[in-house]
């Protein structure tokens, strides 16, 4: 499948009206969405939301046998990193960039997530 043949697809599927797809072939997934991702209000003001650099999948641990990066009461620096997002086979790492303790994972753990949802919400410790 050439890159004109992905693209076509996605045309295909956008033109058909659909909301959003995911398109499976051998070597190849596919998720097309046409829906703005809803943008989770902080229901406390000092919570700060870690958010998803890019679309792909989340995943919270390093290997799948692995346990997550960081767990709700976790203290985490702006250098930590607290989980990946896949796009296109590469791994890219999410950092805090906040001081504070994680608050709430908010999304599920192999999730396909939008750029700029909402992936942790971290307090501001003291």
């Amino acid at each position: 499948m050439t890159w004109d043949d992905v693209l076509e697809l996605v045309r295909q599927t956008v033109s058909a009206g659909h909301a959003e797809a995911t398109i499976e072939r051998p070597g190849l997934r596919l998720y097309v969405s046409t829906v703005e991702p809803a943008v989770a209000e902080s229901p406390v003001d000092d919570l700060t939301p870690v958010l998803a650099p890019v679309m792909g999948a989340f995943y919270r641990r390093p290997a799948p046998d692995a346990p997550p990066f960081v767990e709700p009461g976790d203290e985490v620096g702006p250098d930590t990193t607290v989980a990946i997002v896949e796009v296109m086979k590469l791994m890219m790492p999410v950092t805090a960039d906040v001081a504070g303790r994680i608050a709430e994972v908010c999304a599920e753990d192999g999730a396909m997530v939008e750029e700029g949802q909402p992936l942790f919400l971290i307090e501001a410790v003291s």
